[in-house]
């Protein structure tokens, strides 16, 4: 396990997230001892409020977030052997190979579902996840809700993308984030793409811009649907380019192993494709074949901060 120290000074964009009598001993030059209750509480909230904007790239689920009690939690998240899943996959496949055309036959393994996620650092849990696939007109939505608490801190992020298939490609039609820390504004920011004028808009506090798409590009939560497809296709360069903030930026991932990794659910394989930041920084995730490689596992490794991980606990496949 790593050892991490927690008396470091931290940048001034995690201590910004802090209420006052906190910033100031933790964003000057000086090491600025915490006693043990202050390390326990403040630390992992700040780590997880920075995490979970990104973590929540493979996340999708309806924006409402509701606190439940262990027992209640216990009981939605009864987990669902692989054949009950297998079985429901098949149901829906029959139908999509009615509905689906030629074109788009390459995105069968699109399906509405529902999963669920734990958060844990270093071995504690400290919140859940849920996501959620839906189709509607045409269009397909992906939402993320995950909350985390530790005493009295938490954070609240949703986001959600919508996009379209067109020409056998993934086209992101609309992204939207909010973010809110106890003490703290919520932060939400909104990106639209017109692909019919090739122009994309978008918001964030005070910050507005508009961008020529002049190709194809991906909102930070799309291009993990379109990993899933590029290893079903049997790809093995995984490099994307991603709008966020009004610039573009370049994703890219190395495939690295294949893990077997117990969870609630059972035994599960998972591949392991990791993205290493200009800082060092790792973001890493777990994609499982025999579920058209959904995310299992998501983990992000920083510097002496404490490591972040989120475990998927139970899914379920449901109809149009």
């Amino acid at each position: 396990m790593r050892v991490t120290n927690w008396n470091k000074p931290l940048f001034s964009k995690f201590t910004k997230q802090l209420p006052p009598p906190y910033r100031t001993s933790l964003s000057t030059n000086h090491v600025c001892p915490l006693s043990q209750t202050q390390q326990s509480v403040i630390y992992p909230v700040i780590i997880l409020s920075v995490l979970l904007v990104f973590i929540s790239s493979s996340l999708h689920t309806e924006p409402l977030v509701q606190s439940l009690s262990q027992n209640e939690t216990n009981q939605k998240q009864q987990p669902f052997p692989l054949s009950t899943i297998q079985n429901q996959k098949n149901q829906i496949n029959k139908k999509n190979l009615k509905e689906q055309t030629n074109q788009n036959k390459h995105w069968l393994f699109l399906d509405n579902y529902q999963a669920e996620y734990v958060v844990q650092s270093d071995g504690d849990t400290l919140g859940h996840a849920t996501r959620k696939l839906t189709k509607k007109d045409g269009k397909w939505t992906l939402s993320t809700n995950a909350k985390i608490k530790k005493y009295f801190l938490s954070v609240k992020n949703t986001e959600i993308t919508e996009f379209h298939l067109s020409d056998n490609k993934l086209l992101s039609d609309r992204f939207y984030s909010r973010t809110k820390i106890t003490f703290k504004k919520a932060r939400v920011m909104e990106q639209n793409f017109d692909w019919e004028n090739k122009l994309e808009t978008g918001k964030r506090k005070n910050q507005s811009w508009k961008i020529p798409l002049d190709k194809q590009v991906f909102d930070r939560t799309s291009h993990i649907v379109q990993m899933r497809a590029d290893l079903l296709a049997g790809k093995k360069s995984f490099r994307y380019d991603i709008s966020y903030k009004g610039k573009f930026h370049v994703y890219s991932y190395i495939e690295e192993k294949e893990d077997i990794l117990q969870t609630k659910m059972g035994p599960l394989t998972g591949i392991k494709l990791v993205r290493q930041k200009s800082n060092g920084d790792i973001f890493a995730l777990w994609l499982c074949p025999e579920l058209n490689y959904l995310p299992i596992k998501i983990a992000q490794y920083e510097q002496d901060k404490p490591d972040v991980t989120l475990v998927l606990e139970s899914i379920e496949y449901q109809p149009d």
